[in-house]
C-alpha cells in the first residue's frame, strides 16, 4: 500500500490468509490522517460489498497501527490501471 506496509499473514491454526496493514502512528500523526484513518477503519468495517476489501480487526502497539484484511491477490490495482 501507499500509505502502510502490507504483507499476507495466515493463521496456524486453520490455515486461513489474510493481508495485515501496517502503518506508523508516527507518519500518521505526521501527516495529520488520523480522520482519514478512522474514516477508513468505519467504512471497511461496516461496508459488505463484494467490491471493498473487509476490514476484520485492528491492533495497536507503541509504535504501529494494524489492520487486518481480506486477502485480495493479484497485485497492486494502481499498476493494471
Amino acid at each position: 500500500g501507499g500509505f502502510g506496509r502490507v504483507e499476507l499473514v495466515q493463521l496456524a491454526n486453520d490455515k486461513r490468509t489474510f493481508a495485515l496493514k501496517t502503518l506508523k502512528k508516527h507518519h500518521i500523526v505526521e501527516t495529520r490522517q488520523q480522520e482519514h484513518i478512522m474514516s477508513e477503519k468505519k467504512i471497511m468495517m461496516e461496508a459488505n460489498c463484494p467490491f471493498i476489501v473487509r476490514l476484520y480487526k485492528t491492533f495497536t502497539n507503541n509504535k504501529y497501527l494494524f489492520m487486518l484484511l481480506e486477502a485480495c491477490l493479484g497485485g497492486e490495482l494502481w499498476t493494471i490501471l
